[in-house]
Parts: structure tokens; C-alpha cells; sequence
């Protein structure tokens, strides 16, 4: 719906998931918000000849483990239930661990999966891009 379109720019509002329930004993639930994206900007150059020529550019992202490891590990939330008398939140102990089981092979990950999906012809998170006009005359507001 229309309305919809208008909240795309709040964050959404996430609820805990369900993760594990052991007969009621049991229980974990967690929340995150998983990103892919690069881990630096990239910087594109239209000189006059690209910007008369409407020449498009084209931006991807390289970093697919290691930007979705630090998105979902940087705003974890566990939670975990002992037989309704106990709850826990390991979170930082969790995300340390599984950080230091990724971090050291994201990078070989991400070359890997790169060099496949290039192989493939397939591109993820990719966006062409162009200007189609500059103006140098004064400032102006955009949004």
C-alpha cells in the first residue's frame, strides 16, 4: 500500500524471533538487522565528457560477509530462558565468539564469493549511476 512507501525511511520495527524452545525448558529468542554493503565508500569520477555523454557508472559491493557480519553482530539481541526462572541475555558473549570465528575469513569469503558470482555473470548490490547535469551557478537544496 501507499502507506507502506511512506515508512520506508524509520527503521522497521523488529520483534523478538523465536531461535530455539526446548519443551518449555528451554527457550532463546533474538533480533537483528542484517546489512550488506561495503565497508568503505566508493568513490566515482564523471568528468564532462561522462556527464554530456550521460555516461552511466557502475558501483557494487565487495564486502558481502564481512559488512552482513558486523551489521547483524553490531545490533544483536539474544535472550535466553531457563524453565521461566532464569533469563539471560549472552549477547556479547555470543557475538564475540562467532565475530572471532568470522572476521579472520570474511575477507577470504567475500574474494571467493566475488570471483564466483563474477565467473556467473550474476551481480549483487550493484547500482548504475549518472549525472545529467551540473549546475555551478549557486547552491542549491536537494533531497
Amino acid at each position: 500500500t501507499l502507506a507502506g512507501w511512506k515508512t520506508l525511511g524509520s527503521p522497521p520495527n523488529m520483534t523478538n524471533a523465536s531461535i530455539a524452545n526446548v519443551a518449555g525448558l528451554i527457550t532463546a529468542t533474538g533480533k537483528a538487522n542484517a546489512e550488506i554493503t561495503n565497508m568503505s565508500d566508493t568513490n566515482v569520477v564523471f568528468r564532462y565528457a561522462d556527464i554530456s555523454g550521460l555516461t552511466a557508472k557502475n558501483v557494487k559491493t565487495n564486502d558481502f560477509t564481512q559488512s552482513l557480519t558486523a551489521s547483524l553482530l553490531g545490533n544483536l539481541t539474544l535472550n535466553v530462558g531457563l524453565g521461566g526462572l532464569l533469563s539471560l541475555t549472552p549477547t556479547a558473549v555470543v557475538a564475540a565468539l562467532i565475530r572471532s570465528i568470522l572476521t579472520p575469513v570474511a575477507p577470504t569469503i567475500d574474494n571467493v564469493l566475488n570471483n564466483v558470482l563474477k565467473t556467473l555473470g550474476i551481480g549483487l548490490g550493484e547500482a548504475d549511476v549518472w549525472v545529467n547535469g551540473v549546475r555551478c551557478d549557486g547552491a542549491a537544496l536537494v533531497r
